[in-house]
């Protein structure tokens, strides 16, 4: 007979399509998750999230307010940026599980507090690492492990995004009193992802970096609806769309074109090379060993493998089905449930997500140091 396994009550804390359509709903799906209540300082989210997941949930305009409820199991916290920190500390004192969004923080201080926390409160947190749970990235992780290409000595990262206007430079995403900087941000999977292959830790980088494109000298309070120019504006957004804020405006100091290099303490090195106003979408991955060389293309959602002395070349096509994030997502919920259960640390921790918020952080000041070697953060 089959042990029926709990259901766990759950809130989410942040009511975007991220939250709300890849993780809540995915969540509940699965059976073992129910969705109590919702908090958004924004009545459009919440009711976003009753039209798409439940109604019959408490709602919380203030996160202040939904610790005083208290009354729920595990929290999903899918904010802004600059909100997890302080979220993800009063849920962990609290007792709560977490699946929690990166960047865990926007400081390496603020990231060790959070890990702080989880240990202290021995409480699992998920991080939303999803290329780790992709059966792309899994399937290269594992070729890499079985030696077929000998020691891993490089690996070289080439990160293409279209959507950079879309997604990060017509909403908060823009500053990096928000974000902590787009190599956080964005750029946080690509380091979990470098230094889960690596197997150690970034003990020096060198990085520049730059605002080619975006940012400018319009309004703060500047919208596409409003603007005189939008007809001829190449980054404009349609009237009805969520993000509307011009691409263009003062207040934008993050960069949009971004080249990391990286020394590991085992003597693996690695390039990050991170462009906001590409034609494309997409992630290229190299992996450079002693026999052999693994490229990964996202994209394409294909492998190529070739070895050095025999010439070999072997390509693999793991299925990913038609699941987000190259069936990432439901594999990230379903590693949630599997460790709130098992109370073991799951595929994508919270020191994961320290350690990649830690080289973004380490870049970014060596970006503002004119490419100065960082060893390490003060």
């Amino acid at each position: 007979m089959t042990e029926e396994k709990k259901v766990y009550t759950t809130a989410l804390i942040g009511a975007g399509a991220r939250g709300v359509d890849q993780l809540a709903g995915r969540a509940v799906a699965t059976g073992r998750f129910r969705f109590v209540a919702v908090c958004d300082p924004s009545q459009d989210g919440r009711e976003f999230f009753k039209s798409r997941i439940s109604r019959d949930v408490r709602e919380f305009e203030s996160f202040d307010d939904l610790m005083a409820w208290n009354d729920f199991d595990v929290a999903v916290i899918t904010s802004p940026d600059f909100a997890h920190e302080a979220q993800a500390g009063a849920c962990l004192e609290a007792g709560k599980d977490l699946l929690l969004e990166k960047p865990i923080a926007i400081s390496h201080a603020g990231g060790t507090r959070v890990v702080e926390a989880a240990e202290r409160n021995k409480r699992v947190v998920v991080v939303g690492f999803v290329l780790r749970y992709a059966p792309l990235y899994a399937r290269a992780k594992e070729l890499v492990d079985q030696g077929w290409i000998g020691k891993l000595t490089t690996i070289w990262v080439l990160h293409s995004v279209k959507s950079g206007s879309d997604w990060y430079f017509h909403d908060w995403h823009g500053t990096f009193a928000n974000t902590g900087g787009l190599l956080l941000q964005k750029g946080s999977h690509d380091f979990d992802i470098i230094n889960w292959f690596a197997g150690s830790r970034v003990q020096q980088v060198s990085a520049i970096g730059s605002r080619d494109v975006f940012g400018g000298d319009k309004p703060n309070g500047l919208r596409c609806p409003q603007c005189g120019e939008r007809h001829a504006c190449p980054e404009r957004m349609p009237d009805d769309h969520p993000r509307t804020q011009c691409a263009f405006r003062r207040e934008i100091d993050c960069l949009d074109n971004h080249m990391v290099l990286m020394e590991f303490e085992n003597g693996v090195k690695a390039s990050y090379d991170e462009c906001h106003y590409t034609p494309d979408d997409n992630r290229e991955y190299i992996f450079i060993g002693t026999k052999g060389k693994l490229k990964l293309d996202d994209r394409a959602g294909k492998l190529t493998m070739e070895l050095r002395h025999s010439g070999d070349v072997m390509e693999y096509r793991p299925s990913a089905g038609r699941e987000g994030h190259g069936g990432g997502d439901p594999r990230l919920i379903e590693d949630l449930a599997h460790a709130i259960d098992s109370r073991t640390q799951p595929l994508a921790g919270v020191k994961a997500g320290l350690e990649s918020i830690r080289v973004g952080l380490m870049a970014h000041e060596s970006i503002r140091r004119d490419g100065q070697v960082v060893r390490d953060l003060e």
